[in-house]
């Protein structure tokens, strides 16, 4: 496997999610599957270029920042801390992907996947 992952590193360098150099590595870990595999399939799914971990870093910032305008606006610091904790908390622990669903490019990714079925059940030798 370790050879496996050097000789893809080695043809296709890095990878970012919906590039063409991802893609020629999937394509090539498919070909290779079809030698050891009963079955492999590609699953595409969109992601945007930005990182949605930067925008909870920046969502969880507003708080802070919403405790220091406490003092001005009690009402309009809790509103903030309340918007942000429930768009990071519908994000990062209920999946619900609002962060990634913001208006921007978006790129077309997949994964590879494939399954060696289990061969017919053979009885152990006897003592």
């Amino acid at each position: 496997m370790l050879k496996l992952i050097e000789e893809i590193i080695a043809k296709f360098g890095p990878r970012p999610a919906g590039t063409d150099a991802e893609k020629n590595a999937q394509l090539f870990i498919y070909n290779k599957s079809a030698e050891l595999t009963d079955q492999r399939e590609f699953f595409a799914f969109r992601r945007i270029p930005r990182c949605p971990v930067r925008q909870t870093a920046l969502l969880y910032s507003h708080i802070f920042r919403s405790t220091g305008a406490y003092w001005l606006s009690p009402v309009i610091a809790f509103a903030i801390s309340f918007v942000n904790i429930t768009v990071a908390t519908l994000d990062m622990l209920m999946y619900k992907d609002i962060l990634t669903s913001f208006p921007g490019p978006k790129r077309t990714s997949s994964n590879v996947t494939a399954t060696l079925e289990p061969q017919a059940k053979q009885n152990p030798p006897c003592c």
